[in-house]
């Protein structure tokens, strides 16, 4: 992490030495400010509750409400429309092209599982690493979860490799908890495209960010993040599976 820290302060080097401090005290929220604060919270909480954990689910006899992500954003955003935190003209300031260019990559990984790219992609990694070393077999996983990641989510991404992982990893006698983390791990390191991950399509959709500084900057960062990875998939991960 130090390292990725020196590296991106050479790679955009800070022009400002210091940081000033505010004149003024931060002023009391208005209501507009509380009512959006408290959406946030009823959305953050609907989020955590939608599935409990089993332990927490037992105890409360209560699994969750089972509300999608998608549902609760949803309910939030009607809920500040319905009680004047966002109007109409508040419409024309949201970064439409961010929000087209990552549901573009989340419908392009959706059309790639439906035309059955995806499982022929499988089978592809299937015979080509199957009978080869833990190494390959590594290397071949977690890159092809990195770059399918690139233009999907990063659930798609999982739901495609980790399977593909354990069959894989079943016929090379190896441990399938391993190779299946390992594809869980890359599937969530892609730091060059804007529709990689969400925080990703956040930093672009500020405009401070373009793309070919986030391809610049990324590219060495997903490599050096899959090769860590796959590190310790090979020495560490097997001892404590």
């Amino acid at each position: 992490m130090l390292l990725i820290w020196v590296f991106l302060f050479r790679l955009f080097p800070v022009e400002a030495t210091s940081v000033q401090k505010p004149e003024k005290k931060t002023a009391a929220l208005n209501v507009k400010q509380k009512l959006t604060l408290s959406v946030f919270v009823l959305a953050a909480v609907l989020w955590i509750t939608s599935s409990l954990p089993e332990p927490f689910a037992a105890t409360l006899g209560w699994s969750g409400h089972g509300f999608s992500s998608g549902l609760v954003a949803l309910l939030v955003t009607i809920i500040l429309f319905l009680t004047g935190a966002l109007n109409q003209h508040d419409i024309p300031k949201v970064d439409w092209n961010t929000v087209l260019l990552f549901g573009g990559g989340l419908s392009l990984g959706a059309a790639m599982e439906a035309s059955g790219l995806t499982d022929w992609v499988g089978k592809g990694l299937t015979v080509a690493v199957g009978g080869g070393s833990s190494a390959v077999l590594f290397l071949v996983l977690g890159f092809s979860a990195l770059l399918f990641t690139m233009v999907a989510s990063n659930t798609a991404s999982a739901n495609v490799f980790v399977p593909i992982s354990i069959s894989v990893s079943l016929a090379a006698g190896i441990s399938p908890v391993v190779s299946a983390i390992l594809v869980a791990v890359c599937s969530s390191l892609d730091f060059m495209l804007p529709v990689g991950t969400p925080p990703n399509a956040i930093a672009y959709s500020t405009g401070k960010v373009k793309v070919r500084e986030m391809v610049r900057a990324g590219l060495l960062l997903d490599i050096v993040g899959a090769l860590v990875t796959i590190i310790f998939a090979l020495t560490f991960w097997p001892l404590i599976s």
